[in-house]
């Protein structure tokens, strides 16, 4: 059943998402915020495993004990649940058009052998018009937001 200590949870990986401008937190960033908290003797493996994979994407490493550095990559289904995203939200729902757009048109397709369109950050942040209203942080926020939900590649700033 979800609950509250689920919602706590979804916000504690998001907020240092957000304040790592896109970067997403570990597991070990996760046990630190819980024992910041009070939460001494919780673990943090224990609790990410009860949130639903429609809120949390599944550690890659389920057989075995998850090392600390195991990224916490959130769905924008677990996104929207958050207080304070909103911004993440819209700009990811804009996006979401405009790659429908860019993958209806035949021009702007790779050419033979190669999957995709091929775009910068920055290119994408102006088709969006992310870049007057928006800081870099948000851009880097929804490209890792849209890598997460597997509608980019790629990353050093070429998706």
């Amino acid at each position: 059943m979800w609950g509250n200590r689920n919602q706590k949870v979804l916000q504690l990986i998001y907020d240092p998402f957000v304040g790592n401008g896109g970067t997403w937190p570990t597991l070990g960033d996760l046990q630190r915020a819980l024992k910041r908290q009070g939460n001494r003797h919780v673990d943090a493996f224990e609790v990410v495993q009860r949130i639903p994979p429609t809120f949390l994407n599944p550690l890659s490493n389920v057989d075995t004990y998850p090392a600390p550095t195991e990224k916490l990559i959130l769905t924008i289904e677990g996104i929207e649940r958050c207080t304070g995203s909103g911004e993440d939200i819209e700009n990811f729902l804009i996006a979401l058009k405009l790659l429908v757009r860019w993958t209806d048109r035949s021009d702007l397709a790779g050419g033979p052998g190669e999957d995709g369109i091929r775009f910068t950050s920055q290119q994408f942040a102006e088709a969006v018009s992310l870049l007057t209203d928006a800081d870099e942080q948000a851009i880097n926020r929804l490209m890792a937001i849209l890598r997460a939900e597997g509608l980019v590649q790629g990353g050093d700033d070429e998706y």
